[in-house]
């Protein structure tokens, strides 16, 4: 009989594992951890390749605006493990960590294989089992109250406790298992929301990837995708956001910050606008454009006055299907206001995380399963969403810090 069944290994678990060992109980209770890839924290070691962004080094109360709608919910845990404790657990495991741009947290050398490595010597010098190529198959509760768990390979497991967290829909080949809250379900009654796309670009019906605007000389017919769009700014959804920052063309869409900290608009089907010029006013547009001759074409004229780069006008040209306006004041309100028309968001195996899952509304606050005792369910499993930046893996640790603190208090 096995104490602890944790599946899934992921950022939850192995948070949750690691206070499990560093207080003691690994040593007088079989804890054992189960994967069903051949190695653990692949989405982990995936942020690796972007330098793995941990955190965010900012006040609780502003972090927690990183998860919109979901910020009452991730309060509880944050308090509990907030950006300082990750900071401090990351290097109490011998990792040094800087602050980059926007106050967001690296480790030195911007790579996830020693922390995760640290984090699996740890839990195996404390007696902590893993196991690999395990897929969960199957889940009974047992008239004595423990869990039966089967997996694809044939073996079985009886536990007391169990943890699972296998990932949202994002990144399946990373080890992500959304087949288990359908599982969660049908065997157990535990509703949940079908997975949807998030923190991840938006489709547009592209008439042509080419640079077919006006006056762009020895660039025009140039391919647009993978261009990257500087100084621009998408505006509007339900709370009349404005977020400022880079994006990239793409032969699906667009890719970037902006997309993703206004998904959950996109997926509620608000109107979003994209800001040209983030850094000019439309007063400046005007002005700026009537500095130039009226010889000039109306295109040449926003060229030269407010130096619209190439990528700028592609989406202009794309957008607004009509000829440009000859009344400059309604060219600057359109440069500041061009409507994003698009398909919906990217489809969810490629977005870097998922909104869906299991309901809140199934789980106390210490994330157990109301009429399960013993178990409990965590990550992006869970009905929840949040930008990208940090918010996800704190959420995730943080998770994983109150579950472990609960189940030592039970045992």
């Amino acid at each position: 009989m096995i104490d602890v069944a944790f599946i899934g290994m992921g950022a939850l678990s192995l948070r949750s594992a690691y206070v499990l060992a560093e207080s003691g109980v690994s040593h007088t209770h079989k804890i054992c951890m189960y994967e069903a890839k051949s190695t653990p924290a692949r989405k982990i070691l995936m942020a690796g390749i972007g330098g793995l962004n941990l955190t965010k080094d900012i006040h609780t109360a502003e972090f927690l605006k990183g998860y919109g709608e979901h910020a009452s919910f991730m309060r509880t845990y944050i308090n509990e493990f907030n950006s300082q404790d990750l900071i401090s657990w990351v290097n109490e495991l011998g990792i040094s960590t800087f602050m980059g741009a926007g106050n967001k947290i690296f480790p030195k050398g911007l790579k996830a294989t020693p922390f995760v490595r640290a984090i699996l010597r740890y839990i195996a010098s404390h007696n902590i089992e893993t196991h690999y190529n395990h897929i969960m198959d199957d889940i009974q509760r047992l008239t004595n109250g423990m869990y039966k768990i089967s997996f694809k390979n044939g073996a079985e497991i009886i536990a007391k406790t169990v943890i699972i967290a296998t990932g949202g829909a994002s990144y399946e080949k990373l080890g992500g298992n959304h087949d288990v809250i359908k599982l969660l379900d049908r065997k157990l009654g535990i509703s949940y929301t079908e997975f949807q796309p998030f923190n991840v670009g938006v489709d547009v019906a592209w008439d042509n990837m080419k640079n077919n605007g006006e006056d762009h000389g020895e660039n025009h017919g140039e391919d647009m995708s993978g261009k990257h769009l500087k100084s621009i700014a998408l505006h509007g959804g339900k709370a009349g956001k404005y977020i400022k920052g880079d994006m990239v063309i793409t032969s699906y869409g667009l890719e970037g910050m902006p997309i993703y900290a206004i998904n959950q608009d996109i997926m509620n089907k608000q109107k979003v606008y994209i800001d040209l010029k983030a850094d000019l006013s439309e007063e400046d547009i005007v002005r700026k454009i009537n500095n130039i001759s009226t010889k000039n074409s109306m295109s040449n004229r926003i060229r030269k006055g407010i130096k619209l780069k190439r990528e700028a006008f592609f989406l202009l040209k794309q957008f607004h299907k009509d000829k440009l306006p000859k009344d400059v004041k309604e060219i600057a309100h359109l440069i500041k206001n061009l409507p994003l028309n698009h398909g919906g968001l990217h489809e969810t195996n490629k977005s870097i995380s998922s909104s869906g899952g299991v309901n809140l509304t199934e789980l106390n606050s210490n994330l157990e399963v109301k009429n399960y005792h013993n178990l409990y369910l965590g990550g992006e499993m869970l009905n929840w969403n949040a930008i990208t930046g940090g918010y996800l893996l704190t959420a995730c640790f943080s998770m994983g810090d109150l579950i472990a603190r609960v189940v030592i208090k039970s045992t």
